[in-house]
This record gives structure tokens, sequence and C-alpha cells, in this order.
């Protein structure tokens, strides 16, 4: 399973880097730039950086959490999540990216010394950083997979 980690920081960007601005996407709605500022604002949500208005339940909380995450694939181009998550980017690719692996990087640091701080998500409820970087590894490939890389 793949983790946000220190060890793999480097791939995940050597296969951003690998996305184009035209490059051709196998499912879904989001533009490479879209798909990029999307996992900035998860990013951004996973460092306590931006709300995280409540939008779970009992289920999503304890069984759903781990079901999707440990156990069952994603289906391609069927998850839907509200629009406020999937912005237009108003600037370049290589300026989302950019941003992006700034994000990254800050968070790998700060899940490194500090695994166990918590911070909630949306859909899952109280995360600690080691379990965000569960779900950064998996959306992250989730993407990735989308533009073939």
């Amino acid at each position: 399973m793949l983790k946000l980690t220190p060890q793999s920081l480097t791939t995940f960007k050597t296969r951003f880097n690998a996305i184009r601005p035209d490059s051709p996407r196998l499912w879904g709605k989001l533009a490479p730039a879209d798909m990029i500022l999307h996992l900035s604002g998860v990013t951004e949500l996973s460092l306590g950086l931006r709300p995280s208005p409540k939008i779970g339940n009992f289920f999503t909380y304890t069984i759903g959490k781990y079901l999707i995450f440990y156990i069952l694939p994603w289906p391609k181009g069927k998850i839907k999540v509200p629009e406020e998550w999937t912005p237009v980017s108003q600037t370049t690719l290589d300026a989302e990216r950019a941003r992006l692996f700034a994000l990254m990087d800050t968070f790998v640091e700060r899940a490194a010394k500090e695994p166990n701080a918590v911070i909630p998500h949306p859909m899952f409820g109280d995360c600690k950083l080691k379990f965000w970087q569960r779900i950064h590894g998996k959306h992250f490939d989730h993407h990735l997979a989308q533009f073939g890389v």
C-alpha cells in the first residue's frame, strides 16, 4: 500500500512531473492542473490549513474508512466529491505542481515529526497523520493512474 512518506516522496514527484498540460485522462473530468489543485486542497486539509466541515457519519468514521483505505479498490470515475473540492485552476500546471510539491514536503516533514497528531477529515473524522499518509498515498496514486502515470 502506497503512503506519502519520506521514502515515497521522490517517486510521487517523479510521477507528477510526467504529467503534461495535454496529458489525456483515462477517466473523470479533471484536467491535469485541476487534478493537482484538487490534491493541493486535500493536502492543505491534512495540514490543518483548511476547514474540515463534517460530512461523514458513524459508518464512514469507523468501518468505511478502513474498507476504503485498506480493502476496496477505488472505482474509476465513480467517486463524486463536492464541487468545492474540484476547482478549476487559474494558473499553469507547473505552478500548481510547484505548490503541491511544497505542500507535500511540509506534510512529509510534519508527519515524520508528529505521526500521532490528529487532523480531521470531512468524511472520515479524526485521522492521525500516519493515517493521512495512507490517505494521500492511495489518493495520489488514484489520480496519477487517471493520467496513466
